[in-house]
């Protein structure tokens, strides 16, 4: 069985932490995507990996622990981002990052809003 990781990255507080534990859209988001690597025989393995250290999550590709990323929280300021390449190693950014050309997905929260009013 292979191994998807979900890397949120936070800062690390405890204030933080509190806001992770009560947002409302994540836990469906990772049942989601959980479902789908369950049935394509992937484990999801979930981490939280501290926002001033983005190596990191570069050292779960290195040390190849995984057999794909999907990362959220990224910032347009990581020079970790210019490394990656999604032909040599899965990867999927969580959130459109206008200066990378790796793979996303992003909610769009201007059609959803109309809908919700409609």
């Amino acid at each position: 069985m292979g191994q998807i990781d979900f890397i949120v990255r936070r800062k690390p507080s405890i204030t933080d932490v509190a806001k992770l534990a009560r947002d409302a859209f994540l836990p469906g988001v990772i049942y989601g995507i959980g479902s789908i690597t369950s049935a394509a025989g992937f484990r999801l393995l979930v981490e939280v990996v501290d926002s001033n250290r983005p190596e990191s999550y570069i050292s779960l590709i290195r040390e190849v622990h995984s057999d794909g990323i999907i990362l959220a929280g990224v910032r347009v300021d990581d020079p970790h981002l210019a490394t990656l390449n999604p032909d040599e190693f899965p990867v999927v950014l969580w959130g459109k990052m206008p200066s990378s050309s790796l793979p996303s997905v992003d909610v769009d929260n201007t059609r959803a809003a109309r809908m919700a009013v409609e």
